[in-house]
């Protein structure tokens, strides 16, 4: 009787090795492959990765969008601030270094982070900060401290 148990479980383990073993082993979804990137979007990946390689221990959460036609601009920014073909940066302070914070000291930490940010995408992305990049900075709870626009800072209760 035991003979027959212990048979039965090393079939039985056989046949689900060979059942679970196909598991995992698929094809990519075909939806997945017929997305093409442009080279500046993976430019701009590319500098997303590279700043916060760079930047290890004090790295905040940026993303980079490229505005095409200023729509993308129009739901984040004031009036008045035209994002038509510009790279927009998005930097939220993962790490409360904008908390408590002067009016002096905020203009300087943004003027910072966003140095940082734009030298990996010099080169990649843009020629001119200046003319190339809009930027707006967020607190930790996603509320807008401040923007960057042709070359000036602003902060937001301005």
């Amino acid at each position: 009787m035991r003979k027959k148990q212990f048979l039965v479980a090393i079939l039985l383990g056989v046949v689900l090795c060979f059942m679970v073993s196909g598991v995992g082993h698929g094809e990519v979804i075909k939806w997945m492959t017929n997305q093409e990137a442009s080279f500046l979007e993976m430019s701009l990946l590319n500098a997303r990765i590279t700043y916060m390689m760079i930047n290890l221990d004090g790295y905040q959460n940026v993303g980079f969008v490229y505005d095409p036609n200023g729509e993308f601009g129009k739901t984040v920014f004031p009036k008045g601030v035209n994002t038509k073909n510009k790279i927009i940066v998005r930097v939220e302070d993962i790490r409360e270094e904008f908390i408590n914070k002067s009016r002096e000291d905020l203009l300087i930490l943004f003027w910072a982070e966003l140095m940082s940010i734009s030298s990996v995408l010099e080169g990649a992305a843009i020629t001119d900060m200046d003319t190339d990049i809009v930027a707006i900075f967020y607190n930790k709870e996603e509320i807008p401290l401040g923007y960057f626009y042709q070359g000036e800072y602003y902060l937001s209760e301005d």
